[in-house]
C-alpha cells in the first residue's frame, strides 16, 4: 500500500491523520468516555466556523512543563545550530510552578476549559509533576488530556500511562530506520521503539481502552523516502498515525512568502492558549507564538488574556492577513501536505 491510495481528509493544521478503524477517533473516544467528550469535540469543531461568535474562554490549553528538552531535533528551534537568531529565549531551564498550574486549571475549567496538552514545546516526561497533574486535571473536570513525547523515558512510567487517566499518548518518531532517526533526532531509536511496543503490548494484554496511541512523522527531505514504510507499519499497531508538515520557524513574513499559497488557515486563537514554563501566555501552540506574548499567569488570568485587546487584534489580523508572524507561520511550512487521509485496515 502507498500513501497515494489513501482517501483524502484534512485534519487541522496541515496534518494528515490515518486511523486504524473506519470510525472517527472522536466517535471512538466518545464511546469510552461518554457524551461529555462528544460535546467538547462539537465545541471544538464549531471553533473552525468563522461565523460563530468567539468563545468566552479557551477550550484547550497547552502547557510547557519545563523550558528544556532531552533531544535537539533538526526541525525544532531548540536545535540552535539550525535555528539561529531567534527573537525569543529558549532553554532557560525554567520549570512550571505546580501550585500555579493547579490553580489555573481549577479556574479555567470552571470558565470552559475542556482539554489540556501536557507536551507543549518540550519533553513532558522529564517533569516529576506530569502524572500527578494529569490526575489532578481529570479530577477537576478536564475531559481530554494529551501527552506529546519522544518516548525515550516511557519505560519509567508504564504503569502511570494507564493509571493516570491519560486520554491521548502521542509519540513523535519521524523515521522508520535508526539511520534516519539519528539524522533527525539523535540517539535512542531502538529504545523508543522498544518502549512504545511495550506500551502497546500492555494495553492489549490488559484490555485497556485508553490512552489512544498515536505516532507522528514530520515529513522533511531527510525522511520523505521512509513515509510510506512508516505509515504502513505503524497503522497496524497504533490507533492513528499523523504525518505533519515541517515548519522552518521564520521570524517574519517576507514579500516572496506572501506570494505563496497558505498551507493552512490558523484557528488557534479561537480555540486555545498556551502557557510556557515561565508563565507567559501565548495565543497558539506554535513556537512562533512566543512572538505574541499576551501576558503572564503571575499577572493576568487566562480569561483576561483571552479577552484582551491584544488577543482581539491577533484574531483581526489573522482574518485580514496583517500579522507578520501569523502570515509567515501559515505559509512557511517546509512542504505542502501530500495526503490528508483516513483509511481502514482490514
Amino acid at each position: 500500500m502507498t500513501t497515494d491510495n489513501l482517501n483524502s481528509k484534512e485534519v487541522g493544521r496541515a496534518v494528515s491523520r490515518i486511523s486504524s478503524t473506519e470510525d472517527s477517533l472522536d466517535f471512538k473516544i466518545s464511546k469510552i468516555i461518554g457524551n461529555d467528550y462528544q460535546s467538547y469535540r462539537n465545541e471544538w469543531d464549531m471553533s473552525f466556523d468563522s461565523s460563530v461568535a468567539v468563545r468566552n474562554s479557551p477550550i484547550h490549553l497547552d502547557i510547557e512543563m519545563q523550558d528544556f528538552c532531552n533531544q535537539s531535533c533538526v526541525m525544532c528551534p531548540r536545535d540552535s545550530s539550525g535555528h539561529q537568531d531567534l527573537p525569543y529565549l529558549l532553554d532557560t531551564k525554567k520549570v512550571a510552578d505546580l501550585e500555579k498550574i493547579q490553580a489555573l486549571i481549577i479556574k479555567a475549567q470552571k470558565e470552559g476549559l475542556r482539554s489540556i496538552n501536557f507536551g507543549a514545546f518540550s519533553e513532558p516526561l522529564i517533569s516529576k509533576n506530569l502524572w500527578s497533574l494529569i490526575e489532578f486535571a481529570h479530577n477537576h473536570g478536564i475531559i481530554d488530556s494529551r501527552v506529546i513525547t519522544n518516548g525515550l523515558l516511557l519505560d519509567r512510567y508504564f504503569e502511570k500511562v494507564f493509571s493516570s487517566g491519560l486520554v491521548n499518548l502521542y509519540v513523535s518518531i519521524d523515521a522508520f530506520t535508526e539511520f534516519t532517526y539519528e539524522k533527525i533526532r539523535g540517539k535512542g531509536f531502538n529504545k523508543v521503539i522498544k518502549n512504545l511496543n511495550q506500551i502497546i503490548k500492555i494495553k492489549k494484554d490488559k484490555g485497556y481502552s485508553l490512552p489512544i496511541i498515536r505516532v507522528s512523522f514530520v515529513e522533511m527531505d531527510q525522511n520523505r523516502h521512509e513515509k510510506d514504510s512508516f505509515v504502513n507499519y505503524w497503522i497496524k499497531h497504533v490507533d492513528h498515525v499523523d504525518v505533519q508538515t515541517w515548519s522552518d520557524y521564520k521570524k517574519t513574513v517576507n514579500a516572496q512568502e506572501l506570494n505563496n499559497e497558505k498551507v493552512f488557515n490558523c484557528r488557534s486563537p479561537w480555540q486555545r492558549l498556551a502557557v510556557t514554563a515561565s508563565g507567559e501566555i501565548l495565543p497558539c501552540c506554535d513556537f512562533n507564538g512566543r512572538n505574541l506574548v499576551l501576558g503572564n499567569i503571575n499577572e493576568v488570568t487566562l480569561n483576561e488574556a483571552w479577552k484582551s485587546k491584544k488577543m482581539i487584534k491577533i484574531r483581526e489580523d489573522l482574518i485580514n492577513g496583517k500579522s507578520p508572524t501569523c502570515e509567515s507561520c501559515q505559509r512557511s511550512r517546509g512542504i505542502t501536505n501530500q495526503y490528508l487521509h483516513s483509511i481502514h485496515i482490514d
